[in-house]
């Protein structure tokens, strides 16, 4: 749960009214919303900044969170200098790309009700950007370079909830001084690799399993064509047409910001002075509920070691996406454009034998990037072909007492009957000693499958077939794909090719 504050009167605080208390419940670590921010400062991008804050009301504890001020007027005139604006727009709804199709009506103004909002300004800026064909033909009205740092950080830190892709989370401002509009992006908590599955993977159901295999996961090394999957045209006039401004910010923002040289420590500062603030959030009151948690839904579900691996360089899984491990993210990412943009960069991070620490107990397992980074923690067995077929072994009976159980989740407790959830597996409840969902719905076996349509390579090998098509290993007879519920590795049928 998020709060917004606001210093009614002439009152203020280091010279805010406005500020946003945020839970960031979807987000293990409580360090992206605040590494983003930094990384906008120490850039010198005119940027919310982030702090952290613990909460009382009426003296009882309410938990831990991160505190942002907001892009309000307040913020405008103490960032601008001018006062009581009329031109700022904030585009909150999804699906404003900065055309006049999608923002005209789509982006409200921040003006008090006592003033006439700059529509006019608003709606000229909107027709410019859809008649220009190059950054010249806007470069009076539009701050192009500051745009393109925006759309670089996007690109590096894969802000997919922002306006590349949401179109939505920022605001417009027209600076009084220069005459320009500058783009103002806001709400950090799901940048640097978390839950990106959930943009790149929304158009693929469950029944598209061919789709899920043939689509490239790998997402640390995205070029700038394919995270900007969906092109509008202002992106294609300022990056895609022309990517020479583009290139050349990008390679200012890896050289002064967005490298493991400057980012690394700062994780690690600000992980230590968190600490022990993130430990008390996670600790249960005498009744055994989390402090202030009002629906008990938010970043407490992550366990202290799940925060302290995905701080470093563990994936893990968010449920039902997952957050590649903060340094890892930017780690990958650095390679990755290093290379592609053949930029000078530290040969300490850009040397495969970096060696770096991978939590094994919490790590997501469910797919692994494309690159030299976290691999599967078993290798697939190693098959000798032989004129003789090994026996199969009997899969043995077993017993489930609840649903969750089949997919390797612990049943609830019996006194625990709260349903959190809804899924295909039944109610889930959350355990809240062991920090993690359990089971409420009573186990209810599958109907007997129908005869196999196909067969896979690895049963005359004596290994079974997947009962999907997902491949998570090529090898030099074939595809593997690996069983979650039973833990071992599968042949990919017949059917999949």
């Amino acid at each position: 749960m998020n709060y917004n504050l606001k210093i009614r009167g002439k009152d203020e605080l280091y010279g805010r009214k406005n500020f946003k208390l945020r839970s960031d419940d979807v987000e293990p670590t409580f360090l992206r919303s605040k590494i983003v921010s930094d990384i906008h400062n120490r850039l010198e991008l005119p940027s919310i900044s982030a702090n952290y804050a613990e909460l009382y009301v009426n003296d009882v504890y309410m938990g831990f969170y991160v505190l942002v001020d907001t892009l309000k007027t307040s913020w405008v005139e103490y960032v601008y200098g001018e006062k009581d604006t009329t031109s700022l727009f904030q585009c909150k709804d999804i699906s404003s790309y900065l055309s006049e199709s999608t923002s005209t009506n789509a982006c409200e103004n921040e003006c008090e009700d006592d003033q006439t909002p700059d529509t006019e300004g608003w709606e000229t800026l909107l027709k410019r950007l859809d008649k220009a064909h190059s950054a010249e033909d806007i470069e009076d009205i539009f701050d192009v370079d500051q745009f393109l740092y925006e759309m670089v950080l996007e690109y590096l830190t894969a802000g997919w909830d922002h306006l590349v892709h949401n179109g939505h989370n920022y605001y417009m401002y027209k600076n009084h001084i220069t005459g320009k509009w500058e783009y103002l992006a806001y709400d950090f908590d799901l940048d640097l690799g978390q839950n990106i599955d959930r943009i790149f993977l929304s158009f693929i159901t469950e029944d598209m399993p061919e789709r899920i295999e043939n689509f490239n996961r790998d997402y640390p090394n995205y070029s700038i064509q394919e995270w900007i999957s969906s092109p509008f045209h202002l992106v294609e006039i300022l990056i895609l047409n022309d990517p020479t401004r583009f290139n050349k910010i990008l390679a200012d923002v890896v050289k002064r910001a967005f490298n493991p040289t400057v980012l690394f420590p700062r994780i690690d500062e600000i992980k230590d002075f968190i600490e022990p603030y993130v430990r008390k959030d996670k600790q249960p009151d005498e009744n055994g509920l989390l402090p202030g948690r009002i629906n008990h839904l938010a970043n407490t579900f992550f366990s202290m070691e799940e925060w302290d691996a995905n701080s470093e360089f563990t994936t893990i899984p968010t449920d039902p996406y997952c957050a590649y491990g903060l340094k890892y993210w930017i780690l990958a990412k650095y390679r990755n454009v290093c290379k592609t943009y053949k930029l000078k960069c530290d040969p300490k991070y850009m040397n495969k034998n970096y060696k770096f620490p991978v939590n094994k107990d919490v790590e997501f397992k469910g797919y692994f990037p494309n690159n030299d980074g976290p691999q599967p923690t078993d290798e697939p067995p190693v098959i000798i072909p032989t004129t003789t077929t090994a026996a199969a072994t009997p899969t043995p009976t077993v017993h489930y007492k609840c649903m969750a159980e089949s997919i390797g989740y612990p049943c609830c407790s019996p006194l625990n009957k709260i349903v959190v959830r809804h899924d295909k597996y039944g109610d889930w409840g959350y355990d809240i000693f062991r920090r993690m969902h359990c089971g409420i719905s009573p186990y209810v076996p599958p109907s007997p499958p129908p005869p196999p349509k196909s067969k896979c390579w690895t049963e005359k090998y004596g290994h079974p077939c997947c009962e999907d098509c997902r491949v998570f290993r090529v090898g030099i007879l074939g595809r593997w794909g690996y069983d979650f519920r039973h833990k071992k590795w599968c042949g990919i049928p017949d059917s999949c090719h």
